[in-house]
């Protein structure tokens, strides 16, 4: 129930290594051939080709910032080409593995209808590092017959009108007479109305199976060796997408292949489906907005700019995004992702590099542990805080747009505007704070004061900033100038502080953003992780000492949940709660009693 985590393994991105290639091992996770009609060979001309990653077991390396690449595909005859359908340029995002942890990535292929061709698919593993793995795997045409012995197949689809939602597909194949040695494969979409850009596979299962060879529970894998068996056998497998487009109408027809005799193929359709089951997402199905804003709307030269990204999720179910993009003012150099940022290292396939300007993305897909990306939460938002260095001369109306996708979709835009200006109404040499007990004093040195009126001191603790004081300024002045402020009610939390400086004529700008650290003299809930959560949740909890703790789980009405006694360690502790998904929806209170301190915060379970 407890995982004892220190925070700078939590919170810090892995150290970049030289990608070893022997510390990777890649498999194919389907047919090593693709089905051609031998009497008609246009019927079947695409296919999902799938591969598995894996960081081996006996690597103590974690690896981040994973890609893999269908880099090209040779063929075996002139003109009769193999290509990558989907996903665009062959490239899907890996991000993290650690030891003993596997991805495994689907592709939509289109083949030639050709009975004999063969196509060598050349695949790329690489990250941030100059090194990478590449391996060839063939996969040959195979001359089949239309019949039942392959399977004929019904679906049971569930459907989220949601983008970055789920779409599950249970289709049962009826398989023909099983014999030791058969080979078995299963495909979802051959149909010519299946449009690959639309959904996304993520993943299959055997959920049930009455063919010795094919276990229940298998995952990620649609080519089998099968035992003997009986005639009219059955193989259910779960097919999982995510939906990455909105207002469209895709097919799913499922068709199994299965060795028939010593030397015939024979593959099934279920005619009475036509072109599929339709898949039907509406043009409403898209709950997000986004925003994007900035601390300032006018920098002085090479200041420091803070721009935040915000996308929220109005709706009632998290939805899942792929990638970020943004553009750099003219001039801006990109310095950093803010601490404060829910899109990190940690959670990013790729991030802007320090001295990047223009265009810049944030990509996510990774799935390691705990950690997956990018999750926008129901009710909740996602956070992209960055900085960005301002240029040295003057410069108006700077006008950037931000813009977030689900695979290839665009599924929102927001504009930002600043400017530049070497004429300011004050000109801050430093700015500082420091905890004294339960206060904060603030402290910052001008030169070069012209006709400036006041400041007012702001403070967050979250996304909005609050004014909690203000103070005269000197109005004109040549020499440095020092202040200082006592903000005797902030929180021992982790809070953030700017200043505000007002010209008379009443233009203003604001400082540069400074983070105070959460005051860990005394006992002190730092951070709910995962609020609203569906099966689990975490605590972040810090201490300057030793001292027990009781975590209690209520609902609304007072009635508890749990009650857990842990050790609390001088620090940072990490406490996860797992096992809660059959606690029913609705609001929920924990509370933590440490010492003689007592804390309660509101959860929401999904």
């Amino acid at each position: 129930m407890k995982n004892l985590i220190a925070i700078l393994l939590l919170f810090t991105f892995g150290k970049a290594f030289a990608l070893d290639p022997s510390h990777f091992t890649i498999t194919r996770v389907t047919a090593p051939y693709f089905i051609v009609d031998g009497n008609s060979p246009t019927t079947l001309t695409k296919a999902y080709v799938g591969f598995e990653i894996k960081n081996n077991s006996n690597s103590a390396t974690t690896y981040f910032g994973l890609k893999f690449t269908i880099s090209s595909i040779a063929t075996s005859v002139t003109g009769q080409n193999y290509s990558v359908v989907s996903p665009a340029g062959g490239i899907i995002n890996i991000g993290t593995l650690a030891p003993g942890e596997t991805k495994v990535c689907y592709y939509y292929v289109a083949y030639p209808a050709h009975t004999t061709a063969q196509g060598t698919f050349n695949v790329q593993l690489s990250d941030n590092t100059a090194q990478s793995k590449t391996q060839g795997f063939l996969i040959y045409n195979r001359s089949s017959i239309s019949a039942n012995a392959g399977g004929t197949a019904t679906q049971t689809i569930t459907s989220q009108d949601l983008i970055g939602g789920v779409i599950t597909d249970d289709i049962v194949y009826v398989v023909g007479n099983v014999q030791n040695g058969d080979e078995n494969d299963f495909q979802v979409a051959v149909s010519t109305q299946f449009d690959p850009t639309k959904v996304t596979l993520l993943s299959t299962k055997v959920i049930a199976s009455s063919i010795p060879g094919i276990t229940s529970g298998t995952t990620d894998s649609l080519y089998f060796i099968s035992g003997n068996g009986s005639n009219g056998s059955t193989v259910t497998v779960r097919w999982t997408f995510k939906i990455s487009a909105t207002n469209f109408t895709t097919y799913l027809l499922p068709c199994a292949g299965a060795t028939s005799g010593a030397t015939n193929y024979k593959y099934a359709l279920n005619t009475s489906l036509g072109q599929g089951t339709p898949i039907t997402v509406s043009s409403s199905a898209n709950p997000l907005t986004i925003t994007k804003t900035s601390d300032q709307t006018l920098y002085g030269y090479n200041s420091i700019a803070i721009f935040t990204i915000t996308i929220n999720n109005p709706g009632i179910y998290n939805v899942s995004i792929d990638m970020i993009t943004d553009d750099l003012p003219a001039g801006f150099i990109f310095q950093s992702i803010d601490a404060s940022s829910d899109v990190s290292s940690i959670n990013s396939t790729n991030i802007p590099s320090n001295g990047a300007s223009g265009a810049i993305s944030f990509e996510g897909g990774v799935s390691s542990g705990t950690v997956t990306s990018y999750v926008v939460p129901a009710g909740g938002s996602l956070i992209v805080k960055y900085a960005a260095l301002a240029p040295s001369y003057d410069a108006s109306n700077l006008t950037t747009t931000a813009r977030d996708f689900v695979g290839i979709t665009e599924i929102g835009a927001a504009q930002n505007t600043v400017s530049v200006s070497g004429t300011l109404p004050i000109r801050l040499l430093s700015f500082k704070a420091n905890r004294q007990h339960d206060a904060v004093l603030l402290q910052w040195t001008t030169v070069f004061e012209n006709n400036s009126d006041h400041f007012d001191i702001e403070r967050s603790a979250g996304n909005v900033f609050a004014k909690v004081g203000e103070l005269a300024a000197a109005g004109n002045s040549v020499n440095n100038k020092s202040y200082s402020f006592t903000d005797r009610s902030a929180p021992n939390e982790r809070v953030m502080y700017r200043l505000k400086t007002v010209d008379k004529d009443g233009t203003f700008s604001y400082s540069s953003i400074i983070i105070l650290p959460a005051n860990t003299q005394h006992p002190a809930i730092q951070k709910i992780i995962n609020n609203p959560f569906v099966d689990n949740f975490g605590i972040l909890f810090s201490s300057d000492k030793k001292l027990p703790a009781t975590f209690i789980l209520s609902d609304i009405t007072g009635k508890t949940i749990f009650r857990k006694n842990e050790q609390v360690e001088n620090g940072t502790n990490y406490f996860s709660f797992d096992g809660l998904e059959k606690l029913s929806p609705g609001a929920y209170i924990i509370q933590v009693i440490a010492g003689e301190s007592n804390f309660k915060s509101r959860l929401v379970k999904l």
